[in-house]
């Protein structure tokens, strides 16, 4: 083994620890067979909400705002092919209209500024699992990561509303629906990614469950905890980083 060889491996093997790599791979492309567990991901977001049994003035939200669509960005950052952490933010738009169970009132949209963290588990049908328990080098991957992998991820987190929506009757007057708050929220989904090296393709579908607290001076509820929960479809690529 060359000199150069001997130091780049021991100063990837101290940044390994510390849990980072930023060696370029061209210097040692030996220690490199493949991308490292950091990455960017990025997606389009439809969410369907499931309708309540609920009759005026104690709707849910989910009454009010049937669908809506967004995107997101997310920081994924796997300890392992098998599991690994992610933090994240988006955007979403839940647009209003006239909703016949308010008599034919015109309801604002929302928009909504989601953050949260959650973990992911899958199995990649592209690791070469044999090498996987072999290896014992600085290096986290043993093999180019070419081929599917069926996940599950689970996340919380909260949304801000970013405007405060009315309900404007047929005689004009206005009701503010929410006023201007977080809305907590949980989620879980299941989805298949075609990885071709550093590049991740990507579908999920889940559930996603936002609590509402009313207040006395809101249209929506009556000192109670609103919801609105539904059918969560999201496309996306990420790109992991070398």
């Amino acid at each position: 083994m060359s000199e150069k060889v001997r130091v780049l491996s021991l100063a990837l093997l101290v940044l390994w620890a510390l849990g980072c790599e930023d060696i370029p791979r061209h210097e040692l492309p030996e220690l490199y067979p493949a991308s490292g567990p950091v990455g960017v991901r990025t997606a389009f977001t439809l969410q369907r909400n499931f309708s309540s049994d609920h009759t005026f003035p104690y709707w849910d939200a989910s009454d009010l705002y049937e669908e809506g669509y967004g995107f997101t960005f997310e920081v994924p950052i796997d300890a392992t092919p098998y599991w690994g952490g992610f933090f994240g933010i988006g955007y979403e738009r839940f647009p209003g209209g006239k909703v016949s169970m308010a008599g034919g009132n015109d309801i604002d949209g929302i928009n909504l500024l989601p953050f949260y963290v959650g973990m992911t588990a899958r199995y990649p049908f592209w690791l070469d699992e044999e090498k996987w328990e072999d290896q014992v080098a600085a290096v986290w991957l043993p093999n180019e990561p070419i081929g599917w992998a069926p996940y599950i991820r689970g996340a919380v987190g909260g949304a801000a509303l970013l405007n405060s929506p009315d309900v404007v009757d047929s005689t004009g007057e206005k009701t503010r629906v929410f006023d201007y708050q977080i809305f907590p929220f949980f989620e879980g989904t299941a989805g298949l990614e075609y990885r071709h090296k550093n590049i991740g393709y990507w579908a999920e579908v889940g559930y996603r469950f936002y609590i509402i607290p009313s207040t006395d001076d809101a249209a929506i509820g009556d000192d109670r905890m609103a919801r609105m929960n539904g059918l969560r479809a999201m496309v996306g690529l990420t790109w992991y980083f070398w």
